[in-house]
């Protein structure tokens, strides 16, 4: 039996712009590729892949339900967000002069508000969704009404419908999905019977944008209008793919690994039934005169026929156990272990493997699979997060947030939190050695330690600390006054 036997079981729906008023050229057939890779990734990360039932007996199929994909999404997920779960910052930087430099500080800064008005969990969040589907959306969003005017938002997968350059960068965009009629009322001003299902469909191209519910037109809480020219002059979205190796839509971390989840599960269960089959006795006999099958609550005995004896003296023997929960076992633990290797995942991340039995340097090297493939996923990450800062940055400048300056002479990078602890007398051994050998400024060494939240407030405050030292040491050096020179200052 494959793991999608059954399309009907697949969450489905065929997205046609001209249903909802927007003709076009657009390309469906690809959008449908990106779906059904949605649908069977879904499948598994949502353990509905593991809800088949054997329909001879009407028994689950995999009665344990160990959803392994959940488990190999959330430890990437985890690991992309590094040792202090931290999300990651855009830095501006330059080295074109100083009003250079401090457009990069206040982009810096803006992007840090963006950020920190934003959902907290939403990075992880999308790391966890592009390791399960493959890729991810993320959105600017103008947010007059919020506490920043501009912040960010993920968009499902299943929900966006991009199109794009040959570069991978969003030309127009479409975002469909089903709401409720109280939000339709309440959220976007629209009432729509009860008996119409309300479609949020929003658009995006580099001249405008409209938002839709049932092909009507969505209102602000002003009542204007939600539809006009677009104030990023991009369409604002960027599509984060877990890998990107031949399909635009990136490669879903589970889905290579889905058949191998499955027959573990299948493997449990097989270990399980042979427990519970060892735990019932049964037994075989002749000379029983009962019907050939016997039912002792839930102990079976055989009734193999009569015997040579001519008393006819019953005889009853227990059958021999069978050994398969040993050899079901092994197999179940080596599918496990595969599942794991061929998702980068050591088992000393699990605190196996003897783990605390090694040096840290040896863990760390012992980690290279998985850090080294989380890297890689950064890199994909750092692609979309740049280009969403400039977008954010273009909409900041049209909303009057900062004053106008372009981004070509600008630098951006993202600034990622360690994916593993380090030992910390290790770490300020390295600052101290690299501090007094002027290798390292004050900045970075803080910034190293993980542990101060206002780096600039830090040093202002280490600053303080050391000009009130140097002043008490100079008050300190200077000659005590006697008590005669005291009197003859008196006097004069």
């Amino acid at each position: 039996m494959g793991i999608f036997s059954d399309s009907s079981d697949m969450p489905w729906f065929a997205f046609e712009p001209e249903t909802f008023g927007f003709p076009g050229a657009y390309p469906v057939e690809r959008w449908s590729a990106a779906q059904l890779q949605y649908a069977r990734a879904e499948m598994l990360v949502s353990g509905t892949a593991l809800d088949k039932r054997d329909e001879r007996q009407d028994l689950p199929l995999y009665p344990e339900k160990v959803n392994l994909w959940d488990f190999v999404c959330e430890v990437h997920a985890t690991m992309l967000c590094g040792e202090s779960g931290k999300t990651p910052q855009t830095l501006f930087t330059t080295s074109s002069g100083q009003r250079a430099r401090t457009r990069a500080a206040k982009y810096t800064a803006l992007l840090d508000s963006i950020v920190n008005k934003s959902d907290p969990a939403l990075f992880w969040t999308i790391f966890y969704n592009a390791n399960a589907y493959g890729g991810y959306g993320m959105i600017v969003r103008y947010n007059p009404g919020g506490e920043f005017p501009i912040i960010y938002e993920g968009v499902h997968p299943m929900s966006l419908y991009p199109v794009f350059d040959s570069q991978y960068r969003v030309i127009e965009c479409f975002i469909h999905r089903i709401i409720t009629h109280s939000e339709a009322r309440w959220v976007y001003g629209i009432e729509i019977p009860d008996n119409e299902i309300p479609h949020y469909v929003e658009y995006w191209n580099p001249d405008e944008y409209q938002v839709k519910i049932s092909q009507r037109v969505a209102k602000y809480k002003d009542g204007t209008q939600m539809q006009g020219d677009n104030p990023f002059k991009v369409a604002p979205v960027v599509y984060i793919p877990h890998l990107r190796k031949r399909s635009e839509w990136g490669v879903s971390q589970i889905l290579g690994v889905g058949p191998l989840g499955l027959d573990f599960n299948a493997r449990l269960a097989d270990v399980s039934d042979a427990v519970r089959d060892m735990a019932q006795a049964q037994y075989w006999g002749f000379n029983v005169n009962q019907p050939r099958e016997m039912r002792l609550g839930r102990t079976v005995i055989w009734n193999v026929g009569d015997g040579y004896d001519p008393r006819a003296v019953p005889t009853i023997t227990a059958l021999q156990a069978p050994a398969n929960v040993k050899d079901g076992k092994t197999a179940a633990e080596w599918l496990w272990n595969l599942v794991l290797h061929l998702s980068h995942i050591p088992g000393v991340a699990l605190g196996m493997d003897e783990g605390s039995q090694r040096s840290g340097e040896t863990l760390r090297a012992r980690f290279w699979s998985l850090v080294a493939h989380c890297m890689v996923e950064r890199l994909f990450a750092d692609s979309g997060l740049n280009q969403l800062a400039g977008i954010a940055v273009a909409g900041a400048q049209a909303i009057g947030l900062v004053s106008d300056g372009g981004l070509d002479d600008l630098r951006r990078e993202q600034v990622w939190p360690d994916m593993l602890p380090q030992e910390r007398l290790e770490l300020v051994n390295e600052m101290v050695t690299r501090r007094s050998a002027g290798l390292i400024g004050q900045r970075s060494a803080i910034e190293k330690f993980g542990d101060v939240r206002d780096v600039e407030q830090e040093m202002s405050d280490i600053q303080a600390e050391k000009q009130a030292a140097a002043a008490q040491a100079a008050a300190q050096s200077q000659p005590k006054e006697t008590q005669n020179d005291r009197k003859t200052r008196t006097d004069q």
